[in-house]
């Protein structure tokens, strides 16, 4: 069992029942083939660059920077082999903050939201002062989330590619090349490790004759692609999300599900009415990323996908990935293998990385292959119902899976922001391979 996992909640234990009495499940060689050849990116965590290539911690150059979609607004440079502490960090958002003030102004009106992992300088009483007196906000940090962030998968890659191979005599050499000629693109998608595609086949007879398969794939045209689109409904697409749900509901995963839901007091005894309750959390549009009108819906953010810019959020479903690989929009870079502590036979969670009509991107991409609709519909339903946001540790079968959901929305009227499976504990792993420098 992988360090820290422990899937010993009933939540935990519900959605388990639900993997292991799903029989719609696929599996490789049957339904599907994967070609895992020689394409495993390498994963690495980039704390800080250090002068002449050295582990002297003293001459260690640590890097704070501080961007958002448009680019970078402070670079801060700390003095070689001085640490974060709270008081510096304060001291870095006083400079963040006349940052902002002459670059991004309407930040301030709008109000600054930061996004923090549990470092001591961020948690620090200090820093919280400092962060209540002006009113900042703070996002947390999922670990392992490519939708919430965007630093662990989509900075420390180019930086990387930059800095790589260079050698500084000196510390203002390193300083000069970080402030002139370093310029990184935060959707930036990595180099193409793979020559082929990732899946080698689908049978597709098979896979989509299955009610709640074929139902599933009816829906996934029926989204604009762009977030700056807005989403008109017609009545043909109403009638194939009513299909899809009643296709799921006939089977036994969903009943489980609904007599759980019904069981904890967050869901209606009533067949039709929970099945309003699906979905107004699944197909009810509403607005993301600060559109004035709603261009997105829970489905097609987990399921289908959106774009943003020169990026690529969502898409967590394996059929999508394979049918838009198919048609030719998806270009597939290689896999991060996100397995567990010991080899598994059947291959399902992956990390993939790639890019969508070669104008967006992925840099991370977390994908559970071979899990059915209904399987991926029930768990998501039940722990965004039971209000479990984060991550959950659960027990798939032979794999210890980190399950993450973020709600949107009111408690009244509930979406999900983003859901996804990956491996859990896969940073821990990560340092078992030597990934980590």
């Amino acid at each position: 069992m992988a360090e820290g996992f422990s899937p010993d909640s009933e939540l935990s234990e519900i959605i388990s029942k639900l993997w292991n009495m799903d029989d719609n499940k696929c599996f490789p060689g049957e339904d599907y083939a994967l070609d895992l050849q020689e394409v495993n990116i390498p994963v690495r965590t980039i704390w800080g660059w250090q002068v002449n290539n050295t582990r002297d911690v003293r001459k260690e150059t640590r890097v704070l920077q501080y961007r958002d979609a448009k680019g970078v607004i402070l670079l801060d440079i700390l003095p070689q082999g001085q640490c974060i502490s709270a008081a510096r960090y304060c001291s870095t958002l006083d400079r963040l903050k006349e940052a902002i003030r002459r670059k991004r102004p309407e930040l301030l009106r709008r109000g600054v939201v930061l996004q923090h992992d549990n470092a001591i300088s961020h948690s620090a009483n200090l820093t919280q002062q400092w962060l209540q007196r002006y009113g900042w906000e703070i996002l947390p940090h999922p670990a392992h989330s490519p939708d919430l962030a965007p630093s662990d998968f989509h900075l420390f890659g180019p930086l990387k590619r930059h800095l790589g191979g260079m050698a500084f005599e000196t510390e203002d050499e390193l300083i000069s090349e970080l402030r002139n000629g370093y310029v990184c693109n935060a959707r930036e998608v990595g180099d193409d490790y793979a020559g082929r595609s990732l899946f080698e086949y689908v049978n597709e007879e098979s896979v989509f004759s299955r009610p709640t398969y074929k139902a599933f794939r009816a829906l996934l045209d029926n989204y604009e692609m762009d977030l700056g689109e807005e989403e008109e409904v017609t009545w043909e697409e109403r009638k194939e999300n009513h299909e899809f749900l009643t296709a799921i509901m006939e089977t036994e995963v969903m009943k489980e599900a609904h007599r759980y839901l019904v069981s904890k007091g967050v869901a209606p005894e009533d067949e039709g009415r929970f099945k309003g309750l699906l979905h107004g959390i699944w197909f009810k549009m509403f607005r993301r990323g600060g559109a004035s009108s709603p261009n997105s819906c829970s489905f097609e953010h987990v399921f289908v996908g959106e774009g943003r810019g020169e990026e690529m959020i969502g898409m967590h479903n394996w059929l999508q990935f394979y049918l838009q690989e198919k048609a030719g929009n998806i270009d597939y870079h290689g896999y991060f293998r996100r397995e567990t502590i010991r080899d598994d036979e059947i291959i399902r969670l992956l990390g993939v990385q790639f890019s969508w009509k070669g104008i967006r991107g992925k840099p991370m991409c977390s994908v559970f292959i071979g899990s059915s609709p209904e399987f991926e519909i029930a768990a998501y339903t039940v722990t965004l119902l039971l209000d479990r946001d984060g991550k959950l540790d659960v027990q798939l079968g032979e794999y210890e899976v980190e399950l993450t959901v973020h709600s949107y929305g009111s408690s009244k009227y509930k979406k999900l922001g983003t859901a996804y499976m990956g491996a859990a504990r896969f940073d821990h792993y990560a340092r078992q391979k030597g990934w980590h420098s």
